[in-house]
């Protein structure tokens, strides 16, 4: 399970790479959109966090398209295997993590 699993907006370098900006190119989705439906079609439940009506609609709108094995492949390869928040060299997003 994911909860918050694009991160915290602006913060998030995933929405640049430039894998993930050319899938959503061409599904005509949005980079979040992207990574959802990776997360999903990975089989995790994602818990996507948005106080905005647009992006919750958004997150839902993820199951009329899906990536093929390469493009699964290719957004696998871009994990850094690091945490987006709690890192402990910046404890000032450990705690902004609890609180938001």
């Amino acid at each position: 399970m994911a909860y918050a699993p694009l991160g915290q907006g602006n913060r998030s370098e995933m929405f640049k790479e430039p894998a993930v900006l050319a899938l959503a190119e061409k599904y005509g989705k949005t980079p979040a959109q992207i990574q959802l439906r990776f997360l999903t079609q990975k089989g995790i439940a994602v818990i996507p966090r948005s106080t905005q009506p647009a992006h919750i609609r958004e997150n839902f709108a993820l199951f009329d398209f899906a990536l093929t094995a390469e493009e699964m492949a290719r957004l696998s390869a871009l994990d850094k295997k690091e945490p987006l928040i709690g890192k402990p060299e910046t404890p000032e997003l450990v705690e902004f993590s609890l609180t938001w």
